[in-house]
């Protein structure tokens, strides 16, 4: 090798010497190994919306304190355990959606059953439904929000996601248009979506980002099982 070859053609290098030569070897592995395990570093999916988090100790009464009565309704094709609570959120604009389910096991832990979170600038809930309060920043921990560029997205979560076209599926369901936007389903929240899965100890986690004019417009972060 290179250095080799060098090294047997000079005399033995002082310890300053040794140790420079060292830094300068050790440079083109900074340069090239950090930026290369960055860019393959595995992001996981997002648990939290606005700071409130799926698999936490956050329960219906947390909720309700804090941020009012909302607007309370069930979904059409869901187990009559589980309930929403939908606020408008007049300071960002923007509706968002808890789902609690009590029958969930999973959350038998964390006295919780908050299995969902939506986050939509489609209407969800009547505007007379405003929060007792703003919520904080309506982003995921990896900091997408409403407005996130498609690009922006992708680089947050690490991978491209698994593309659905919501349009295509929603005009071939069977389901009327009432049904799918109680269920999340509806092309009114993005043509198109990119979806993420991931979690642990069999509670898998999954994040859909709808997409409208290559921009995220819905949010619908959940408890897949």
């Amino acid at each position: 090798m290179p250095d080799n070859t060098h090294t047997a053609d000079h005399a033995a290098p002082s310890g300053k010497s040794t140790l420079r030569r060292g830094a300068w070897l050790l440079l083109p592995l900074l340069a090239f190994s950090a930026p290369a395990w960055s860019a393959h570093k595995a992001k996981v999916v997002s648990k939290c919306l606005a700071g409130i988090c799926l698999q936490s100790a956050t329960n219906k009464q947390d909720i309700v304190a804090q941020y009012g009565p909302g607007f309370r309704s069930k979904p059409f094709s869901q187990q009559p355990a589980i309930v929403r609570r939908c606020y408008y959120d007049a300071k960002q604009n923007l509706y968002i959606a808890f789902s609690f389910d009590s029958n969930q096991r999973m959350h038998a832990a964390y006295h919780s059953g908050l299995t969902e979170i939506m986050l939509s600038s489609v209407p969800m809930c009547a505007k007379r439904n405003t929060a007792w309060q703003p919520f904080p920043p309506l982003k995921t921990e990896n900091g997408v929000g409403i407005g996130t560029s498609k690009a922006k997205l992708q680089a947050a979560m690490g991978s491209k996601g698994r593309a659905i076209n919501v349009a295509a599926r929603a005009k071939s369901s069977a389901h009327s248009h009432q049904q799918q936007m109680a269920e999340y389903d509806a092309a009114d929240y993005g043509e198109k979506a990119l979806r993420y899965q991931g979690g642990q100890k069999k509670e898998p986690l999954s994040d859909t980002f709808f997409l409208h004019d290559g921009k995220v417009s819905a949010i619908d972060i959940r408890n897949s099982k």
